[in-house]
């Protein structure tokens, strides 16, 4: 996994939920790299990395933190949204010394996600992901922000 930088100054890691990637914070990583040094990635199985999905919260926080140990990242603030809250909150707990801060948005410590969901990303996943979008956002979200998403999912392998 590698680890995106953009900016300068305090360090702010920002970890995606379930179906994101990295785009996931283009709108705030735009507004902030000029006072932050932004670090955004795509978790295995999401984007554009090349591993496979991760089975479970600790296997992924595992290998951020290798990745954070690669790129020299001694202490930054996390910022998870949903399942990347729940590998920050596992970070939390595994590398306090690591983590100036902590930012949850949208999680929680487990996250147990609906079978019927799950059933229909199996047998429907193009559907699936459009009733997940049209829930997690706004009636008045922009279409274009909304298909951006969208998009997002569909090249994940998790």
């Amino acid at each position: 996994m590698d680890l995106q930088r953009h900016g300068s100054g305090s360090s702010l890691l920002f970890i995606h939920g379930a179906g994101g990637t990295a785009k996931t914070w283009s709108l705030l990583q735009a507004q902030l790299a000029s006072r932050f040094e932004v670090i955004v990635l795509d978790l295995p199985g999401h984007g554009s990395s090349s591993a496979d999905g991760c089975r479970s919260i600790d296997e992924y926080a595992q290998i951020l933190s290798e990745a954070m140990d690669r790129a020299g990242l001694r202490t930054c603030c996390a910022i998870g949204h949903s399942m990347g809250g729940a590998i920050a909150m596992r970070l939390a707990l595994t590398r306090p010394s690591a983590l100036s801060g902590l930012v949850l948005i949208g999680t929680g410590a487990k996250l147990k996600v609906f079978p019927a969901i799950i059933e229909m990303v199996l047998r429907e996943p193009e559907s699936a992901y459009r009733h997940i979008i049209d829930f997690a956002f706004s009636a008045k979200a922009p279409a274009a922000m909304k298909e951006a998403a969208y998009q997002e999912y569909l090249h994940n392998r998790a």
